[in-house]
């Protein structure tokens, strides 16, 4: 059976896709700054539209990355999905509000 390309998200119809890019904690002994805005253009570029990240990552260098990456690809933001984990809020001194500009 082949799976779906995507799922429906909400009542609204629309319709997430079943790939994306789940980007990584950015080691910086390991990884040169912009590593994770680097992949994230590289699959936007490629077609991906569904992007997971944390603001764990890197203390939210990964997430800044990603909104960089979305902002110099050129690619309406509407068509992007991008998941986070919210439960980092609980134990962080970042609000969901906050969270929110990092994508903006």
């Amino acid at each position: 059976m082949i799976p779906p390309t995507s799922f429906p998200l909400g009542p609204e119809g629309a319709q997430i896709p079943s790939i994306g890019l789940g980007t990584f904690q950015p080691d910086p002994k390991l990884y040169p700054a912009g590593s994770v805005k680097q992949s994230v253009l590289t699959a936007l570029r490629a077609g991906y539209r569904h992007i997971d990240t944390c603001l764990r990552y890197g203390d939210g260098q990964g997430e800044r990355e990603v909104g960089e990456a979305i902002r110099e690809s050129g690619i309406p933001r509407e068509e992007i999905f991008v998941v986070s984990k919210l439960y980092v809020l609980a134990r962080s001194h970042i609000g969901p509000a906050a969270m929110c500009m990092v994508f903006s």
